[in-house]
Protein backbone atom coordinates (compact mmCIF):
# COMPACT_ATOMS: atom_id res chain seq x y z
CA UNK A 1 0.00 0.00 0.00
CA UNK A 2 1.59 3.56 -1.04
CA UNK A 3 1.94 6.22 1.68
CA UNK A 4 -0.22 8.88 0.96
CA UNK A 5 1.86 12.54 0.44
CA UNK A 6 2.05 14.94 3.19
CA UNK A 7 -0.38 17.02 1.48
CA UNK A 8 -2.97 14.63 1.21
CA UNK A 9 -2.54 13.37 5.22
CA UNK A 10 -5.77 13.58 7.36
CA UNK A 11 -5.02 16.42 10.40
CA UNK A 12 -6.27 16.11 13.58
CA UNK A 13 -8.15 18.84 15.15
CA UNK A 14 -6.37 19.98 18.12
CA UNK A 15 -7.97 22.66 19.35
CA UNK A 16 -10.99 21.41 20.81
CA UNK A 17 -9.14 18.47 22.66
CA UNK A 18 -6.83 21.16 24.20
CA UNK A 19 -9.12 24.20 24.88
CA UNK A 20 -9.97 23.02 28.56
CA UNK A 21 -8.43 19.98 30.59
CA UNK A 22 -11.60 18.20 30.61
CA UNK A 23 -11.77 18.03 27.02
CA UNK A 24 -8.38 16.28 26.59
CA UNK A 25 -9.68 14.06 29.84
CA UNK A 26 -12.35 12.85 27.76
CA UNK A 27 -10.19 13.06 23.96
CA UNK A 28 -8.40 10.41 25.60
CA UNK A 29 -10.91 8.37 26.79
CA UNK A 30 -12.29 8.37 23.53
CA UNK A 31 -8.58 7.14 22.00
CA UNK A 32 -8.76 4.35 24.55
CA UNK A 33 -11.61 2.86 23.77
CA UNK A 34 -10.99 3.29 19.64
CA UNK A 35 -7.61 2.99 18.84
CA UNK A 36 -6.78 0.24 20.93
CA UNK A 37 -9.23 -2.26 18.50
CA UNK A 38 -7.65 -0.84 15.22
CA UNK A 39 -5.13 -2.73 12.93
CA UNK A 40 -2.18 -0.61 13.50
CA UNK A 41 -2.47 -0.60 17.16
CA UNK A 42 -2.23 -4.08 17.14
CA UNK A 43 0.10 -4.54 14.70
CA UNK A 44 2.81 -1.55 15.24
CA UNK A 45 4.47 -1.31 18.34
CA UNK A 46 6.02 2.15 17.73
CA UNK A 47 2.36 3.03 17.03
CA UNK A 48 0.94 1.08 20.19
CA UNK A 49 3.26 2.75 22.38
CA UNK A 50 2.65 6.33 21.51
CA UNK A 51 -1.19 5.65 21.50
CA UNK A 52 -0.97 4.10 25.21
CA UNK A 53 1.11 7.27 26.81
CA UNK A 54 -1.49 10.05 25.42
CA UNK A 55 -4.15 7.26 27.39
CA UNK A 56 -2.15 7.04 30.14
CA UNK A 57 -1.33 10.81 30.54
CA UNK A 58 -5.16 11.55 29.68
CA UNK A 59 -5.59 9.38 32.96
CA UNK A 60 -3.29 10.52 34.88
CA UNK A 61 -4.94 14.26 34.35
CA UNK A 62 -8.12 12.97 34.98
CA UNK A 63 -7.01 11.95 38.46
CA UNK A 64 -5.13 14.61 38.69
CA UNK A 65 -8.51 16.71 38.06
CA UNK A 66 -10.55 15.01 40.20
CA UNK A 67 -8.07 15.68 43.50
CA UNK A 68 -8.37 19.00 42.70
CA UNK A 69 -12.33 19.01 42.76
CA UNK A 70 -12.19 16.90 45.76
CA UNK A 71 -9.92 19.69 47.48
CA UNK A 72 -11.70 22.51 46.17
CA UNK A 73 -15.07 20.89 47.70
CA UNK A 74 -13.23 20.05 50.82
CA UNK A 75 -11.70 23.93 50.53
CA UNK A 76 -15.46 25.49 50.30
CA UNK A 77 -16.66 23.58 53.42
CA UNK A 78 -13.77 24.18 55.44
CA UNK A 79 -14.07 28.15 54.76
CA UNK A 80 -17.97 27.89 55.49
CA UNK A 81 -17.15 25.80 59.00
CA UNK A 82 -14.44 29.25 59.24
CA UNK A 83 -16.99 31.46 59.24
CA UNK A 84 -19.31 29.94 61.57
CA UNK A 85 -16.67 29.82 63.71
CA UNK A 86 -15.99 33.45 63.26
CA UNK A 87 -19.66 34.51 64.06
CA UNK A 88 -19.55 32.04 66.86
CA UNK A 89 -16.52 33.78 68.42
CA UNK A 90 -17.33 37.11 67.65
CA UNK A 91 -20.36 36.97 70.11
CA UNK A 92 -18.77 35.22 72.43
CA UNK A 93 -16.03 38.17 72.05
CA UNK A 94 -18.88 40.56 73.30
CA UNK A 95 -20.40 38.95 75.76
CA UNK A 96 -16.61 38.56 77.31
CA UNK A 97 -16.07 42.00 76.84
CA UNK A 98 -19.35 43.11 78.29
CA UNK A 99 -18.59 41.34 81.35
CA UNK A 100 -15.05 42.90 81.46
CA UNK A 101 -16.36 46.87 81.39
CA UNK A 102 -19.01 45.85 84.09
CA UNK A 103 -15.63 44.57 86.67
CA UNK A 104 -13.63 47.31 85.35
CA UNK A 105 -13.13 50.34 86.96
CA UNK A 106 -9.43 51.43 85.49
CA UNK A 107 -7.56 51.03 82.03
CA UNK A 108 -5.09 48.61 84.19
CA UNK A 109 -8.29 46.47 85.25
CA UNK A 110 -9.09 45.92 81.81
CA UNK A 111 -5.48 44.84 80.82
CA UNK A 112 -5.13 42.66 83.56
CA UNK A 113 -7.96 40.39 81.62
CA UNK A 114 -5.79 40.50 78.81
CA UNK A 115 -7.92 42.75 76.67
CA UNK A 116 -7.17 46.52 75.45
CA UNK A 117 -8.07 49.56 77.15
CA UNK A 118 -10.38 51.99 74.47
CA UNK A 119 -8.96 55.45 74.39
CA UNK A 120 -11.34 58.15 73.48
CA UNK A 121 -10.05 60.84 71.49
CA UNK A 122 -12.42 63.65 71.89
CA UNK A 123 -13.28 65.87 69.27
CA UNK A 124 -12.02 69.77 69.62
CA UNK A 125 -9.27 68.67 71.83
CA UNK A 126 -5.86 70.20 71.13
CA UNK A 127 -2.41 68.60 70.53
CA UNK A 128 0.92 68.84 71.66
CA UNK A 129 2.79 71.02 69.59
CA UNK A 130 6.51 69.72 70.38
CA UNK A 131 8.41 67.71 72.13
CA UNK A 132 11.97 68.39 72.95
CA UNK A 133 13.81 65.51 74.30
CA UNK A 134 17.73 65.25 74.80
CA UNK A 135 20.06 63.46 77.89
CA UNK A 136 21.08 65.63 80.44
CA UNK A 137 25.10 64.52 80.61
CA UNK A 138 25.40 65.99 84.14
CA UNK A 139 22.57 64.14 85.80
CA UNK A 140 22.60 61.16 83.21
CA UNK A 141 18.52 61.89 82.90
CA UNK A 142 16.47 61.93 80.53
CA UNK A 143 14.44 65.22 80.03
CA UNK A 144 11.30 64.95 78.24
CA UNK A 145 9.40 68.18 77.58
CA UNK A 146 5.86 68.78 76.10
CA UNK A 147 5.01 72.20 74.57
CA UNK A 148 1.23 73.13 74.35
CA UNK A 149 0.01 75.75 71.66
CA UNK A 150 -0.40 79.23 73.50
CA UNK A 151 -2.98 79.75 75.80
CA UNK A 152 -3.85 75.86 76.71
CA UNK A 153 -3.87 75.53 79.76
CA UNK A 154 -5.33 73.12 82.92
CA UNK A 155 -4.62 69.78 80.29
CA UNK A 156 -3.31 66.43 81.51
CA UNK A 157 -0.12 65.44 79.81
CA UNK A 158 0.06 61.88 78.58
CA UNK A 159 3.65 61.07 78.07
CA UNK A 160 4.29 57.27 75.93
CA UNK A 161 7.84 55.98 75.37
CA UNK A 162 8.95 53.09 72.93
CA UNK A 163 11.97 51.23 71.52
CA UNK A 164 9.51 51.00 68.37
CA UNK A 165 7.74 53.26 66.74
CA UNK A 166 5.64 50.61 64.65
CA UNK A 167 2.44 49.63 66.70
CA UNK A 168 0.62 50.90 69.26
CA UNK A 169 1.29 48.36 71.48
CA UNK A 170 4.66 48.71 71.58
CA UNK A 171 4.08 52.21 73.35
CA UNK A 172 4.53 52.22 77.56
CA UNK A 173 3.06 54.99 79.40
CA UNK A 174 5.03 57.34 82.00
CA UNK A 175 3.57 57.81 85.32
CA UNK A 176 2.19 61.48 85.99
CA UNK A 177 0.35 64.21 83.90
CA UNK A 178 3.05 66.79 84.04
CA UNK A 179 4.58 68.20 80.85
CA UNK A 180 8.14 67.70 81.66
CA UNK A 181 9.11 64.37 82.66
CA UNK A 182 13.35 63.29 83.91
CA UNK A 183 14.02 59.50 83.16
CA UNK A 184 16.36 57.35 84.65
CA UNK A 185 17.20 53.57 84.28
CA UNK A 186 16.91 53.64 79.66
CA UNK A 187 19.50 51.71 78.40
CA UNK A 188 21.95 53.01 75.29
CA UNK A 189 19.55 53.02 72.34
CA UNK A 190 17.34 55.01 69.97
CA UNK A 191 13.43 55.65 72.04
CA UNK A 192 10.45 57.32 70.57
CA UNK A 193 8.71 59.39 72.40
CA UNK A 194 4.61 60.67 71.79
CA UNK A 195 2.61 62.99 73.97
CA UNK A 196 -1.13 64.12 74.03
CA UNK A 197 -3.41 66.23 75.80
CA UNK A 198 -6.16 64.59 77.93
CA UNK A 199 -9.15 65.73 79.76
CA UNK A 200 -11.58 64.17 81.39
CA UNK A 201 -13.76 63.19 78.30
CA UNK A 202 -10.71 61.69 76.78
CA UNK A 203 -7.37 62.73 74.67
CA UNK A 204 -6.30 64.49 72.05
CA UNK A 205 -4.30 63.17 69.30
CA UNK A 206 -1.19 61.96 69.70
CA UNK A 207 1.74 64.30 68.23
CA UNK A 208 5.14 62.20 67.44
CA UNK A 209 6.89 60.28 67.45
CA UNK A 210 10.14 61.37 67.67
CA UNK A 211 13.26 59.99 68.21
CA UNK A 212 15.84 60.28 70.72
CA UNK A 213 19.08 59.16 71.35
CA UNK A 214 20.50 57.34 74.95
CA UNK A 215 24.30 56.54 74.56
Amino acid sequence: MSVPKKSELARVAIGPDVATEQALVERGQVVSTMAIITALYLSNSAFKAVIDDFIASATALSASQTKVTNLEAQLTQARGDRDQAHIVALAAHGAAVKQVERVSKTPADVKSYGFVHLEIVKLGTIAPVAIVAAVNHKTKLLDIHVKYPPGVRGQRCIIEISTDPIGATTYHRLDGDGVKRALSGYAPGTYWIRAATSVAEGRSDWFGPVSVIVS
